[in-house]
């Protein structure tokens, strides 16, 4: 290809533009890829999910021993890490508590609203994160109402 001032007129204007981040490459992988072995892979962040929680009830230590009981790398994820699973988009959400909504990717099967986090509040309290309205809060590390273990590496 000759190069030649024609071919370089418009150059100056979408360096402006890709400066400026109006110009941007957008991806064609989808950010939640199953890889049906039982782990979902976020090409976003990086990290692999199990592919769905504990399935019951469970308090803190045993939700951390049930996430390193999967094996080398599994453990409970951190609050900043959940967070990032929450999503409101309505085409990907899940029904999870009667009518309630789990925002987040139906790749993920959750069986409850709240995921316990790795992180402690106090040496009594843990933070957990509520799929309904994504926020954080902090509760009994010896309690089992409604919370679950989902599990990351």
């Amino acid at each position: 290809m000759t190069l030649s001032i024609r071919n370089l007129r418009f150059a100056p204007a979408l360096a402006l533009l890709a400066a400026s981040g109006w110009v941007c490459a957008q991806s064609s992988e989808p950010r939640f890829q199953d890889y049906n072995d039982g782990t979902v892979k976020d090409n976003q962040t990086g990290l692999t999910w199990a592919a769905e929680d504990n399935g019951n009830d469970i308090d803190w230590p045993k939700a951390q021993q049930y996430c390193q009981s999967k094996g080398a790398g599994w453990r409970l994820p951190n609050v900043n890490e959940l967070l990032r699973l929450y999503n409101t988009e309505p085409d990907d959400t899940q029904e999870c508590v009667g009518l309630l909504t789990c925002k987040i990717t139906p790749k993920i099967k959750v069986s409850g609203l709240t995921m316990w986090s790795a992180e402690q509040n106090t040496s009594s309290e843990a933070w957990y994160v509520y799929f309904n309205d994504g926020q954080q809060y902090a509760y009994s590390v010896s309690s089992t109402q409604g919370k679950r273990a989902l599990c990351v590496k």
